[in-house]
């Protein structure tokens, strides 16, 4: 093989081959590694804000059935069972 290889290329030997190989490597391999860096950057920057959204729902449910508290219930529910929160019976 590397004969025929030798045949076309002077000076071609198993070394030269060998270097080309790792050479052409190291080039394709450098923008596939960024490239691959870049999407798990913005994979990681999706995750929070896809919380945030789930987030935002929540509060948003709980809104709707803090609108049907009392003001009793709702200070024993956010503040725990304060002596206060009788004076709102």
């Amino acid at each position: 093989m590397i004969g025929l290889i030798s045949k076309f290329i002077p000076g071609a030997s198993w070394l030269n081959l060998a270097a080309g190989a790792v050479a052409g490597a190291l080039l394709v391999s450098g923008p596939v590694y960024l490239k691959g860096r870049a999407d798990g950057s913005a994979l990681a920057e999706l995750k929070p804000l896809k919380q945030t959204i789930r987030d935002i729902r929540e509060r948003n449910n709980d809104d709707a059935t803090t609108r049907k508290l009392s003001d009793f219930d709702l200070c024993i529910r956010d503040l725990g069972k304060l002596p206060e929160c009788d004076s709102l019976k």
